[in-house]
């Protein structure tokens, strides 16, 4: 998994797909968007970006 921030965004790549969230704060982030067809994030996903101080917004 891998982590990039860039443009007040935070993209996670998970197993080839990007996820895509909004910085709404100085550590929260809201789900903005995928590279995949489905728009559920993975547990995976959301569990290192809490593990890494996040808040994250799921909606």
């Amino acid at each position: 998994m891998e982590l990039t921030i860039e443009n007040a965004q935070v993209v996670v790549d998970y197993d080839g797909t990007d996820y895509t969230f909004e910085v709404v704060g100085d550590d929260e982030l809201e789900y903005a968007d995928t590279s995949a067809p489905e728009a559920t994030v993975p547990d995976a996903v959301l569990e290192a970006l809490e593990t890494r101080g996040y808040i994250v917004h799921r909606e």
